[in-house]
């Protein structure tokens, strides 16, 4: 072996001067020519269909971190190898459209959902490897246990920014390295592992400076934190912090402190070596979910990445809209003491709708995919939809065919016998929101999919509500916002600046200030009456800065106190 590395370095030194790439001939027939007969082996459209064979895949791998013990759902412990594989197509063939050769290829990092590993999602990465994509697909701490406690999903994130935070630097070096020293010498100085590693860099002739994030559940979270919050003022203070941060509720003391700073993880390789913010082109995140619209902020990032989020309506997991979560429920306890004392009852989650509206709002191009009536394993039983998304969104972004600050809508609409079961549990009944209805007066074309005939089990879904047609649903956000609120707005009274809004019922209610840089300056719990309603604003509140109420965790006010 270690003689094959040697001669193979020599043979793959030419790979490091290849020209930047033009991605105009995505979606055209490219040839897949043999390198040593100039034989053309066969032929397809290059990243969209499956142009190589298994056999012509080539896998290696690296771990990017040492291993570490997380806690599963259960509360046992469970050991995460952080190790990253990187498949890519063997070097006997190459693809050329007419007498040009195509030399570079763009890398697509997948990442695994929940508690998933490499393995888990290494179907899909082989796929997008035969499509001819350079393809990484790191496992990396997704630890849910925490998330027992709602303010356990910040940790959460944390972990899984910092490890793939690690991965990225990693692949970044390592492809440095690859491209200016020998194989031979990387072997010396680094181990085999390391140059088998470069080996494969070198020869995928991958685009180094155009990757990809793609994921689904947790792998979209993960993929979309990371793409956005790129500093470390991006999280609370006390995730990196060196003293202990217990939180206390039903499930017992839990410290989501010293977790070190964001790019405190990682191989002694990459001491040092700066994350590469710049190499990422764009996000594929189907389904995603934040705690608060104070990080979706890119005033001081340094490459806005834009974001294609794919997500269904009727998702429990990660709402759509937003879930406000009060106590103990289904996904995590809301109420928790901090270790000054103060308490949370409520906790709000917001989705990929009213998240891809914020990141368009900042000035950064975002896609937001509907499935009308999909639950959150919905997605995946129309792979070929999410496929052709997906390629769409890489040709956009490798040919720079998008407007910053653009919010581009695609909304499909289920047949009525695969709508997700999972709507009738939201309110006994089918409901729809605005860019699904079948009203005239839409203004976003919904493309109707025909029957479908499931093939994952997962994806069974269940008309127990009896759903007709398309049209026979609940009318527009009447299960969302007919029974909450509306018109948050502020008003001076008598030199007293109140926040005003509407009740349609009498209802508990969470009404949060907080300022620009993300503090929370007011949290008040209110029992609101059917009718008008007001909330005096405390003279504490800090003057003449922009600061942000959040009503219910649904509407939000931008205002300034003079």
């Amino acid at each position: 072996m270690k003689y094959f590395i040697l001669i193979l370095s020599i043979i793959l030194f030419a790979f490091g001067t290849a020209v930047c790439q033009d991605y105009s001939f995505m979606g055209s027939v490219v040839n897949k020519v043999d390198v040593n007969t100039n034989q053309v082996l066969g032929s397809g459209k290059l990243l969209k269909e499956l142009v190589l064979q298994e056999s012509e895949v080539i896998r290696v791998e690296i771990p990017y971190a040492s291993n570490t013990v997380i806690l599963n759902q259960n509360g046992q412990p469970v050991t995460v190898e952080r190790i990253m594989d990187l498949y890519y197509p063997t070097p006997n063939v190459k693809f050329m459209i007419g007498s040009e050769e195509i030399v570079k290829l763009p890398v697509v990092v997948v990442l695994h959902a929940g508690q998933g590993t490499r393995i888990t999602v290494a179907p899909q990465a082989l796929e997008l490897a035969q499509q001819g994509y350079v393809v990484l697909v790191p496992t990396y701490r997704s630890d849910r246990s925490l998330v027992s406690y709602c303010i356990g999903w910040e940790n959460t994130v944390y972990g899984m920014v910092q490890d793939l935070r690690a991965a990225l630097r990693h692949f970044s070096k390592a492809y440095d390295e690859a491209m200016t020293l020998p194989i031979g010498s990387i072997q010396a100085l680094y181990g085999l592992a390391a140059a088998q590693f470069a080996v494969g860099l070198k020869a995928s002739g991958c685009d180094a400076n155009a990757l990809f994030f793609s994921g689904f559940s947790g792998g979209g979270t993960a993929g979309f934190h990371t793409s956005l919050r790129v500093n470390q003022e991006s999280f609370p203070d006390y995730l990196d912090d060196t003293e202990p941060y217990i939180v206390d509720g039903l499930l017992g003391p839990v410290n989501i402190s010293q977790n070190g700073g964001i790019d405190a993880v990682g191989t002694p390789y990459i001491d040092g070596y700066p994350y590469p913010v710049g190499i990422l082109r764009g996000v594929i995140s189907r389904t995603v979910g934040v705690g608060s619209f104070d990080i979706v902020n890119y005033e001081n990032h340094p490459n806005p990445v834009p974001v294609c989020f794919i997500h269904g309506t009727c998702d429990k997991a990660l709402p759509y809209l937003s879930a406000q979560l009060i106590g103990a429920n289904d996904l995590c306890d809301a109420q928790v003491t901090h270790p000054d004392g103060s308490q949370d009852s409520i906790a709000t989650l917001f989705g990929a709708d009213p998240i891809s509206k914020a990141v368009a709002a900042a000035g950064v191009y975002a896609e937001m995919v509907t499935f009308c009536g999909g639950g959150h394993v919905s997605n995946p039983c129309v792979p070929e939809l999410i496929s052709e998304r997906s390629f769409e969104f890489i040709r956009r972004m490798l040919n720079n065919d998008y407007e910053d600050g653009f919010l581009n809508e695609i909304v499909y609409r289920y047949h009525p016998d695969n709508y997700s079961n999972q709507c009738c549990e939201i309110d006994s009944q089918y409901t729809y929101i605005e860019k699904c209805s079948c009203d005239a007066s839409n203004e976003i074309q919904v493309i109707d999919l025909p029957y479908i005939t499931l093939q994952i089990q997962a994806c069974q879904f269940n008309n127990s509500c009896g759903l007709i047609d398309y049209c026979n649903l609940v009318g527009v956000n009447d299960y969302i916002q007919d029974a909450k609120f509306s018109d948050l707005r502020m008003v001076i009274d008598n030199g007293q600046a109140y926040l005003a809004f509407h009740c349609k019922s009498s209802q508990l209610v969470l009404i949060q200030v907080f300022s620009s840089d993300g503090m929370r300056r007011m949290e008040v719990e209110l029992y609101a009456t059917h009718g008008e309603n007001r909330l005096a604003l405390p003279a504490t509140l800090p003057k003449r800065h922009l600061l942000v109420a959040s009503l219910g965790g649904i509407k939000s006010l931008k205002f300034i106190l003079e």
